[in-house]
């Protein structure tokens, strides 16, 4: 199946790239925000998200992925926790090449720092709220949801499906309806989280092509959702 280079109604709420990493104790979050002003600022906005004491590390893994650093310049921004670094986009969207392309400065920084002693995740997340009609509904994906014996459609309703692959996992989620932060108007909102896990052994040297793997899954996942209807009315160009 050809795939569109592109869509003329873009649907993107946002993309955000994620690296995790084993680091010794906060290092990430006292260094990386200083290091990365120097090479790639400077940002227009650095703020602390959220303050995590080091050893709450100990008592739950999951802390160490939360973002602690917030850096901005415009549209983009880059996320820092105790073992994670993430770059964000939000409309407009520069498109793959260029998006990548940042994602790459960033991360060429980041593999540089010695107290980061491996890495061992890299996703790759699509947000896109679809805005194609006065009501949204499910039909307008290829998918279904039910309950009791009666189909689900315009009525709310949110889903998760997790495909594992190893080292690939797939995760889908579609909220029925939501809402941009800036809009009132109703959309379906379609989230496709594709990661890679497993331990890099040189990290500088493959991430790239898990990278582009990440991308082509996603974007396969995507355009399989959608229904022939909703493509048409999303302005497909090839």
């Amino acid at each position: 199946m050809k795939l569109p280079t592109r869509l003329s109604t873009e649907p993107l709420v946002e993309v955000i790239c994620e690296t995790r990493f084993d680091a010794a104790s906060d290092s990430a979050v006292n260094l990386l925000p200083g290091i990365l002003h120097e090479a790639l600022g400077p940002f227009e906005h650095q703020h602390r998200l959220i303050s995590l004491p080091p050893q709450m590390l100990a008592v739950d893994a999951a802390f160490a992925v939360q973002p602690q650093i917030r850096l901005s310049q415009k549209n983009l921004a880059i996320q820092i926790g105790a073992r994670t670094v993430s770059v964000l986009y939000q409309p407009p969207y520069p498109g793959w090449s260029d998006f990548s392309a940042y994602v790459q400065r960033v991360f060429d920084v980041v593999c540089k720092q010695s107290f980061i002693t491996g890495f061992n995740w890299l996703s790759l997340k699509y947000i896109d709220l679809l805005q194609i009609g006065a009501s949204p509904r499910i039909s307008w994906l290829n998918a279904e949801n039910s309950l009791g014996g009666r189909r689900l459609d315009a009525e709310p309703q949110s889903m998760r499906v997790e495909y594992v692959e190893p080292p690939w996992t797939t995760v889908t989620q579609i909220v029925c309806p939501a809402q941009r932060v800036d809009s009132q108007e109703d959309g379906l909102l379609v989230d496709v989280d594709v990661i890679y896990r497993r331990p890099f052994d040189d990290f500088r040297n493959q991430y790239r092509d898990v990278l582009r793997e990440l991308h082509q899954r996603n974007k396969a996942q995507f355009f399989s959702l959608l229904t022939d209807e909703t493509l048409a009315k999303l302005g497909p160009e090839y």
